[in-house]
């Protein structure tokens, strides 16, 4: 290229026969040993500019991309030296904390018994990016108090930014959830009450953390009535994404070992989803399918068990059942099924219960009702398996039932194409 160069400015500077200067600018391409050669008076680069060779074209815009790039550079450099506490400075230094640093910070904050936004923003990022940063700074005598303060203190920013570091400790192993479940506990469930919604998530996603480990952390937090403060947010009305939130962990809850819910949260947690007047979500029946399945569907508190039988049967007789959605409303009608099929398949009492209601309407007209009105393969599917249980029963009530109400030739079934 630059001996093409060379021999292109050559010719024009014998057809030109005079010299003059051209821009320094160009000259840092060509190198010194052409610039003797190629001496140019400037009024005639514009007779060379006009029509410009493809070389030099593409050299010009080499230059002006260059120019372009630095001037977006520094622009760039300009902002992030007055955004200290905002932009990519804090994200850097807290992407390359270490376990000394978080020493460093554990003792500083200690030291002076309080912590600034930033001190709690590295922190968050350092819990998030390494299981050991956890681990280091929550065996730090008096370390996680600070943090608890701020937590339980009037700065509105700071309480967001220490709720941010307590959801990222609650990552950690027993100890540390036991720890935060001890400390800041009873608070993330006033918490939850929040008008400030952004708060009031943080601390039910910190719960959820805490209590999807069962052990200690659960069991202290079942003391402090998680489950009754849960459902009462649930039964108000707050915001439905704070619902959804908590219905969330309230399944994490009812999916531990049976014996973690007392006598007083079983009757919460039925009467919860049982109660319901105008669903706005599934998260209720979820619930009680979820508690149900933890249960093997075997309830032997015949209140609880005759409430959740008629329940669902209530919303199979009447659908459609007053939801927001048409979706909502099938997926009712599923898990009302499920329930009704597991409970009466492996409970007397419960297939009892169930065929009582249908004395005077039969169930095969409820079925063939269901079936017009969805027009859903899934809905189809899960009848299907439903009467098929039922005619397996071993419980005489059922049989006896089923030969007044033969659910084989009396229910219409579609053809169904896939399965």
């Amino acid at each position: 290229v630059l001996s093409h160069l060379k021999s292109h400015l050559l010719r024009a500077h014998q057809q030109l026969g005079k010299s003059a200067t051209h821009s320094r600018k160009f000259w840092c391409y060509l190198g010194e040993e052409s610039k003797d050669c190629c001496d140019f008076k400037r009024d005639h680069l514009c007779a060379m500019t006009s029509n410009p060779s493809p070389v030099d074209a593409r050299i010009r815009e080499y230059i002006r991309r260059d120019i372009q790039d630095s001037r977006a550079n520094s622009r760039h450099s300009d902002l992030d030296t007055v955004r200290c506490g905002l932009g990519d400075i804090v994200d850097v230094l807290s992407n390359n904390i270490t376990q000394k640093d978080v020493q460093g910070l554990a003792a500083r904050i200690k030291r002076r018994k309080r912590a600034t936004s930033n001190d709690l923003i590295r922190l968050s990022k350092a819990f998030m990016r390494n299981s050991d940063n956890i681990s280091t700074f929550i065996r730090i005598p008096g370390a996680v108090n600070v943090i608890i303060k701020e937590f339980t203190g009037q700065d509105a920013d700071l309480k967001l930014w220490a709720t941010e570091c307590l959801c990222n400790l609650s990552l950690g192993d027993d100890f540390c959830c036991e720890k935060v479940a001890l400390l800041a506990g009873t608070y993330l469930l006033a918490y939850v009450k929040s008008s400030n919604k952004h708060l009031a998530r943080l601390c039910l996603w910190v719960l959820c953390n805490l209590v999807s480990g069962g052990g200690k952390p659960l069991k202290i937090l079942m003391s402090q009535e998680i489950v009754r403060e849960l459902i009462a947010v649930v039964q108000n009305d707050f915001d439905e994404n704070i619902k959804n939130e908590c219905l969330n962990c309230l399944e994490l809850i009812v999916s531990h070992e049976e014996d973690i819910l007392s006598e007083a949260d079983n009757v919460i947690v039925i009467r919860a989803a049982t109660e319901e007047k105008n669903p706005q979500t599934l998260g209720g029946i979820q619930l009680l399918y979820r508690y149900l399945s933890g249960r093997d569907f075997q309830l032997p508190d015949v209140t609880n068990l005759t409430a959740i039988i008629h329940f669902c049967t209530q919303y199979l007789t009447n659908f459609p059942p007053k939801a927001p959605t048409r979706d909502i409303a099938l997926g009712f009608v599923l898990y009302a099924i499920r329930i009704l099929g597991n409970c009466t398949s492996l409970q007397e009492e419960a297939a009892h219960i169930f065929i009582q209601g249908f004395q005077e309407k039969p169930l095969s007209d409820t079925i063939n009702h269901l079936l017009v009105a969805t027009m859903q393969e899934e809905v189809t599917k899960e009848l299907i398996w439903f009467v098929g249980s039922l005619h397996n029963s071993p419980f005489p009530v059922v049989r006896q039932y089923l030969e007044r109400d033969s659910l084989v030739h009396n229910t219409r079934f579609p053809i169904i194409t896939s399965f």
